[in-house]
């Protein structure tokens, strides 16, 4: 359920310009440099090893309908202990996302890839730094240290109406745009709202399921031509 985004869109397409020999000390060449391995990114305020291990939990996807509120209508996500812990940080439960734990029967899609909110706090003892020297561009910039959480949500009757602020019914008429408006609401209202810098969110989506053409028979696959040394 990894997502995969190319946060450097915008340099390739420039670098591929340049034939890739693009002119010494400029922000192409840093970031040439960057993707052979001369310039590596310091990884600054990482979080503990055990804590970036990845658990088991399960939604109801906004994409399909639930049946009812049970087990067998959820979708298995993966968490982080570090944002497990960041829901409590955040000031929300595991009602308001619309998480539960395991209990048994639920479904496994690899190509599903739940909604995630990402809320940024500043971290502790923040002081500012605005030397920082970026490995990809070569350019200075400020350098705020935080902790942001990724953390998966879906259906929940918690989430009231975003349109008319009614309360929701029964999961199937818990919308994306609910949730994601509820949970906005409650972590800017937490306890550490003082310290929030901002709250990101990516939508719930399905990768595209596979094109191959199904087999019913051993002669609806064409004999490969395999040699083998002699």
């Amino acid at each position: 359920m990894a997502r995969r985004r190319n946060r450097y869109a915008r340099l390739m397409k420039e670098l591929k310009t340049t034939g890739g020999s693009p002119t010494a000390g400029t922000e192409l060449d840093f970031f040439l440099k960057f993707l052979t391995g001369e310039n590596k990114l310091e990884i600054l305020n990482k979080p503990d090893e055990g804590d970036l291990k990845r658990y088991g939990l399960a939604v109801h996807p906004f994409a399909i309908e639930a049946a009812d509120a049970t087990a067998d209508s959820r979708y298995k996500v993966e968490i982080t202990g570090y944002s497990f812990a960041g829901i409590d940080v955040a000031g929300l439960s595991n009602n308001d996302l619309g998480i539960f734990f395991i209990e048994g029967g639920e479904q496994l899609n690899q190509d599903f890839n739940p909604a995630l909110i990402k809320p940024s706090f500043v971290a502790g003892g923040y002081t500012g730094n605005s030397d920082k020297t970026s490995a990809v561009t070569g350019k200075k910039y400020n350098y705020v240290p935080t902790r942001t959480f990724s953390i998966p949500f879906g259906r929940t009757t918690a989430a009231e109406d975003a349109g008319d602020g009614s309360a929701t019914s029964n999961i199937s008429a818990s919308d994306e745009l609910d949730v994601v408006r509820h949970l906005k609401t409650k972590i800017a209202a937490s306890t550490n709202a003082d310290k929030l810098k901002s709250i990101s969110y990516e939508a719930e989506f399905f990768n595209e399921v596979s094109r191959a053409k199904d087999a019913a028979a051993a002669n609806d696959i064409p004999n490969a031509t395999v040699t083998l040394a002699s």
